[in-house]
């Protein structure tokens, strides 16, 4: 399963690996070297599965395959390795992290601020204090299980071994990752909700209260209530959280029979869960289509999200009634509405080549891929526009054998069809140049468009295109290539 993982979300997949891997070593039946053996087999069995495809693809030559989207050199490997891979962590060129992705500043103390906090910071101190206590009462048992000696352990014992280690893998990698989105949070679903289930195991053990338990549990509540006053949203959810909190902590540390306790135990779990089940159902019945990136939790504020002093920049999709402040219609190819106007042109001007249409970037594209029967639409810039898929002589070569006559490249600030959309720019506005200015960091550009997509690593393109094909009039960012 961890090899399918990892040709599915690559080196993503790896963050339980550590867990899978202990818990092999570690509880496997046998003496010390047997139990190397079987550890050895699993990090084989699992290396073989998770490199296989990515092997073929790079020994299949590249004239009769896709480019590999995201690599820097047409390579499967290098892209599980870089942009999927190492990049994720130690940033590229400085992507990511603040402001680009708005995942706050590294630190231990990241998950429990702004929009990560809102994601994945609701009960990240119980599971937290929990895990402490965890390995505090195991650690003789685990280490003499190590050791080979013959130790009782439970099912249940090695499975929330296995999420406190999952979890500290998640918790240090995203406290300190440079290039990723909150999205990416929901990965910690699992281990949380392990852990917290566990922690009720704990408390239903016994007849009495495990007080230390008890006091974890409700240290989520001041984390909480702290989270929705950065957020200024629901704000009625602050005095509901520590009203309905005192009274379970009141029944049960006070507890006069069993019924009191059971319905102490509900009432926390009601205290717990309120927060976090307005947040997530507010973003399942009202959807979201404030941002390019989904994310979990209401749109608060005119222009974004507001998280006290984190304020993230609009990022608006385009779906508009496609048309400029000069009043000629945009091209349109972009997450948002299909543009009619120039998706009748193109299909009045069609006339069987290769490609429908030339698009800067898979995003611009997606919008007539997934509505309209039309034919193939070639997208230079693969994924956000970084790809260099096709050189200029390769395209002209194309152009030359009628293969492709029409681009649409979009002209508005900040457009492109990837992240941006707003006038005034946000990181998807089209970069100059490379993209990065003199400190390694996406330029933030409030100009006219280079029709490149968020990166635009076909500025060569896109600039020859501008110059030597023909604009279409009353469609902004469509040119004629007809030779």
């Amino acid at each position: 399963m961890l090899g399918l993982g990892f040709n599915t979300k690559m080196l993503q997949a790896y963050l339980i690996l550590p867990a899978v891997a202990a818990a092999v070593f570690i509880f496997s039946q046998g003496k010390f070297l047997a139990r190397v053996k079987m550890f050895l087999i699993f990090l084989a069995i699992a290396a073989v599965v998770s490199f296989s495809w990515i092997t073929i693809v790079d020994l299949t030559p590249s004239n009769v395959r896709p480019f590999v989207g995201g690599s820097e050199n047409n390579s499967a490997w290098n892209l599980a390795l870089g942009y999927n891979g190492s990049q994720r962590l130690f940033g590229e060129n400085s992507i990511g992290g603040n402001p680009g992705f708005n995942v706050g500043e590294k630190g231990l103390g990241r998950l429990f601020t702004g929009e990560m906090g809102t994601q994945a910071g609701w009960l990240l101190a119980p599971v937290i204090l929990f895990s402490v206590f965890f390995l505090f009462k195991e650690i003789l048992k685990i280490i003499k299980k190590l050791l080979g000696k013959d130790v009782e352990i439970t099912n249940y014992e090695i499975f929330t071994f296995m999420s406190i280690v999952f979890f500290v893998t998640e918790y240090l990698f995203f406290s300190y990752a440079s290039f990723f989105h909150s999205y990416y949070l929901n990965i910690f679903a699992i281990p949380i909700a392990f852990l917290i289930g566990s922690m009720f195991w704990e408390l239903s053990r016994a007849n009495s209260v495990n007080k230390f338990i008890t006091l974890a549990l409700f240290i989520a509540l001041p984390v909480q209530m702290s989270l929705v006053s950065q957020v200024e949203f629901a704000g009625w959810l602050i005095p509901s959280i520590l009203i309905i909190g005192m009274v379970a902590l009141l029944l049960m540390l006070f507890q006069t029979s069993k019924k009191v306790l059971t319905v102490g135990k509900v009432t926390l779990l009601i205290s717990l869960f309120l927060a976090p089940l307005v947040w997530s159902g507010y973003t399942t019945l009202n959807g979201n289509t404030s941002t390019a990136i989904f994310i979990g939790g209401p749109n608060v504020g005119g222009n974004g999200r507001q998280f006290g002093t984190v304020q993230a920049a609009a990022q608006t999709l385009p779906m508009g009634n496609g048309v400029n402040s000069g009043g000629n219609t945009r091209g349109g190819f972009d997450s948002g509405n299909v543009n009619s106007q120039t998706l009748s042109y193109l299909k009045q001007n069609y006339n069987g080549e290769k490609y429908f249409v030339a698009v800067s970037s898979q995003q611009q594209a997606t919008s007539y891929i997934l509505n309209e029967d039309i034919g193939n639409i070639m997208t230079l810039g693969g994924f956000s526009g970084r790809d260099k898929a096709i050189t200029l002589s390769e395209l002209k070569e194309k152009i030359q054998n009628h293969e492709i006559r029409f681009f649409l490249l979009d002209n508005r600030a900040g457009g492109n069809g990837g992240f941006g959309g707003v006038d005034g720019g946000f990181i998807g506005a089209p970069p100059a140049g490379d993209g990065f200015n003199a400190d390694g960091n996406i330029t933030n550009n409030q100009g006219d468009g280079q029709g490149g997509g968020m990166f635009n690593a076909n500025q060569d393109i896109t600039d020859w295109v501008r110059t030597n094909c023909k604009a279409v009039d009353g469609i902004t960012g469509l040119y004629d290539c007809k030779t």
